[in-house]
């Protein structure tokens, strides 16, 4: 029997308000272990951007920006979109909406070195 298997034959023997507390807490870890992923890498392309080995570039300079949406959100967003081109245009509003929600005019690797340094540490 595999670790996976044992843990959830473990799991099933819980009450479903113990279920439901498992689920929440391996979500939260999974999202804070994330969290942390993501900040340690805005964190070394900062300090590659500050040592000069890398470029700053707009959005219009790149050709295409990867994402990493869960695959519901995905999901249902695939659906709304009814094509790739869609969906990129989609994706580049929402960014742009962000952005100058988030502070008008900023340099978007400040936004980046500002967030990376609010996750780092959280609960």
């Amino acid at each position: 029997m595999t670790t996976l298997d044992r843990a959830l034959d473990a799991a099933m023997e819980l009450s479903f308000e113990q279920k439901q507390m498992l689920i929440e807490i391996l979500w939260k870890r999974q999202r804070d272990e994330r969290r942390e992923e993501i900040a340690a890498n805005a964190r070394e392309a900062i300090q590659a951007f500050h040592a000069g080995e890398l470029k700053a570039e707009t959005i219009d300079e790149m050709e295409t920006i990867q994402i990493q949406l869960p695959p519901a959100l995905l999901h249902r967003i695939r659906q709304e979109a009814a094509s790739n081109e869609n969906l990129s245009q989609l994706i580049a509003e929402a960014v742009q909406m962000w952005l100058a929600k988030k502070r008008k005019n900023a340099d978007l690797w400040d936004v980046l070195e500002e967030h990376a340094g609010t996750v780092e540490g959280q609960p």
